[in-house]
């Protein structure tokens, strides 16, 4: 890159010097004709006024283009996104290296705001979070089409992705491969999400592409350890299904034959300690399995006979949390126990910080792990005071003072927006409540 650089710089400078000979050979000129034919110079120069604008434009022209090939240089050879704030939303299927369509933050608590949206606007849903920094939070889900009917009807049908950045949350453009359920984030800024259909999006820093399609798998559940550790899981055919990401190609990964036909629906922990953990086909057991590093092995649940797990957050060897379908489940480094709650609702996202730290999103709601008991988060406590249709199912946890959550906004009977409450470790906040359409 740099040579490039270097022969644009020395074709710039020939240039300008080539227009100072001739601008020089010029006046010479005519100053000899004008002593030989006695012309008045203003009939073969310019007037000094337009020649001192000419030269001026062109060190204008040199300086800009010196400048552009210095950013050119400074970014990499890559020219930097383009941020849009029309207020225009994306079209599925674009793969535009932008963002475009701002996503708002409302301030208000009162729930008339989302509710004057048109019944006729799409609806929204976000069914996955994932934070890297203050700066970098990723959240994914459904755009359905207008007219839907119902609060949550017609939104699986294109892939919807919005990013904050500090400053702002935005939507993204990216290929639309339906509903997205599950994002992670790396530590070197590159981001994953999956689709429907074994579909695979990755975030390199400019743009979403589609990185792999696993045909005949559905995948659900999504984690990157590091940029060249990441893993999905779900189904295929109706057995378990891992996938894994090693910094060159996605691969599947096998897995013992399970206890019963079924789905893995999420996956957390460290390079050789994950888990993942799902349902029987027939929702009549839990499944959970494990990967020491080497190889997957299924480990006996907690010998619930009723209902399926959705969402797991590793906080160490001996101190995993599982929740979902009324359950709450805890591993204690020997074996998985049921823990008793006094809070209700299916249990849809878990975030942990620390052993004393933990998160759990569900349907109605949010509840908190102090490490001594599980302690319910009303909506009140959410910033979401009035607002009746609020579902919470994503949460990231960063630090004690910087945790997100997302989920679902019914707005009417017809419509549903997409909904960011963020802790700072004081008090939580509504971050997003709809988005602008123009």
């Amino acid at each position: 890159m740099a040579g490039g650089f270097d022969d644009f710089r020395e074709e710039l400078r020939d240039q300008l010097v080539r227009c100072a000979d001739e601008a020089a050979a010029s006046d010479r000129a005519r100053t000899a004709g004008a002593a030989s034919r006695r012309v008045r110079r203003r009939t073969v120069q310019w007037p000094e006024p337009r020649r001192a604008l000419a030269w001026a434009g062109v060190l204008t022209v040199g300086v800009a283009a010196l400048a552009a090939g210095l950013l050119m240089v400074g970014s990499g050879g890559r020219s930097q996104a383009p941020v849009s704030t029309s207020g225009l939303l994306a079209t599925p299927g674009q793969s535009l290296p932008a963002y475009v369509a701002p996503v708002l933050p409302r301030v208000s608590s009162s729930p008339s705001g989302a509710a004057n949206q048109s019944a006729s606007r799409p609806g929204y849903s976000l069914a996955s979070i994932g934070a890297l920094s203050a700066s970098d939070v990723w959240a994914v889900g459904a755009r359905g089409d207008a007219g839907a009917k119902g609060v949550l009807a017609g939104i699986q049908d294109h892939s919807f992705i919005v990013h904050y950045d500090g400053t702002a949350w935005r939507e993204a453009s990216a290929p639309d491969i339906g509903p997205l359920t599950a994002v992670a984030t790396a530590a070197d800024g590159e981001a994953w999400t999956l689709g429907p259909s074994g579909a695979i999006l990755h975030w390199d820093g400019w743009k979403w592409t589609i990185a792999d399609q696993a045909g005949g798998a559905v995948l659900r559940g999504l984690v990157a350890v590091e940029p060249n550790d990441v893993w999905a899981v779900g189904s295929e055919q109706g057995a378990p299904f891992t996938e894994h990401w090693d910094g060159a190609s996605w691969h599947s990964v096998a897995l013992p034959a399970p206890p019963v036909a079924g789905a893995l629906n999420a996956i957390s922990g460290s390079a050789s300690d994950l888990w993942a953990v799902g349902a029987a086909a027939d929702g009549t057991r839990v499944l959970t399995a494990h990967w020491d590093g080497t190889r997957w092995s299924y480990v006996p649940d907690a010998g619930v006979s009723d209902g399926g797990l959705l969402t797991v957050a590793a906080v160490a060897p001996n101190d995993v949390w599982a929740g979902g379908d009324a359950l709450l489940q805890h591993w204690d480094g020997t074996q998985w126990r049921d823990v008793s709650q006094s809070f209700s609702g299916v249990r849809g996202a878990l975030a942990a910080v620390s052993s004393s730290d933990v998160w759990l999103g569900a349907a109605d709601g949010m509840a908190h792990w102090d490490g001594a008991a599980w302690r319910p988060v009303t909506a009140q406590q959410l910033g979401l005071s009035g607002h009746a249709n609020a579902q919470i199912g994503a949460v990231s946890a960063l630090s004690p003072t910087d945790v997100w959550a997302a989920g679902t906004l019914g707005v009417s009977s017809a419509s549903s927006a997409p909904l960011v409450v963020h802790w700072d470790g004081s008090a939580w906040s509504l971050a997003v409540d709809s988005v602008q359409n123009r």
